[in-house]
């Protein structure tokens, strides 16, 4: 049996990362955690910290071989976001445009929402989540909270079948093999497969206390990612015809 292991640890950060094709969308989805021409170092969208593969290979070359490989690895980073322009930059006020990052209140009068029985529901979510828990009172850290550690199982049946000097290899790969054995194992949760998600809604001023009025729009947790989650199989033939001999050496007869 042939086992291999490797684990990859990495750090990248930008100011902003370009997951739009147009220049626009790029700059006016990045939320704005400091001033336009001064953005600053955060964790890049395409951060990947920690990263481990495992592979176990039993079986003979040539005849049959058995592969099962997992790949486990960190997701993407995200902020939560307001829809509208709460920071008043002129970016937000319409469409999908989404740069203005959330305002962690410490409790109820720190808030104003239009409904204000729904501050339980909020708060309850806030300390679910150690990435908002530990920055109540202020505007988050652009992507500082982050899905959670997703894992890969997959298997591989490789044989030959020689003939004359040629070869025919028959292989079959199992993407997700935990979720063929059950419908309830390889999910894979998340929150989002994009940079920012939308935690509240602008709504109105609340002049009293001068600021804005918010409707709750609190994000499906450990929504199950459906493509990701299903089992695939793939077969392969790959025919290989037989090599010519070295330059100087004859074929045997």
């Amino acid at each position: 049996m042939d086992l291999q292991a490797s684990y990859t640890y990495s750090q990248a950060r930008d100011r902003m990362s370009i997951v739009n094709f147009p220049a626009r969308a790029n700059f006016s989805n990045t939320p704005l955690d400091s001033t336009l021409e001064n953005r600053r170092l955060r964790p890049s969208f395409f951060e990947t910290p920690h990263k481990v593969t495992l592979a176990a290979t039993a079986g003979r070359a040539r005849r049959a071989q058995f592969t099962l490989l997992y790949i486990g690895a960190s997701q993407p980073p995200f902020t939560y976001v307001i829809n509208g322009d709460a920071n008043a930059d002129g970016v937000g006020g319409a469409g999908s445009l989404k740069n203005d990052i959330v305002y962690v209140p410490k409790d109820a009068a720190d808030i104003a929402l239009v409904n204000p029985a729904q501050f339980a529901a909020l708060d309850s979510f806030i300390e679910r989540q150690r990435c908002l828990r530990e920055q109540r009172g202020r505007l988050m850290t652009r992507r500082s909270c982050r899905n959670g550690w997703v894992g890969l199982l997959n298997a591989r049946v490789v044989t030959t079948v020689p003939r004359m000097g040629q070869g025919l290899e028959l292989t079959a790969d199992v993407v997700n093999v935990p979720n063929l054995l059950s419908s309830r194992w390889g999910q894979h949760r998340d929150i989002t497969t994009g940079p920012s998600v939308m935690l509240l809604s602008l709504a109105g001023w609340d002049a009293q206390n001068e600021r804005g009025r918010y409707q709750l729009r609190l994000p499906a947790r450990g929504a199950v990612d459906d493509a990701s989650s299903r089992w695939r199989i793939q077969v392969g033939v790959r025919y290989r015809l037989r090599q010519a001999p070295p330059q100087g050496r004859r074929a045997d007869m």
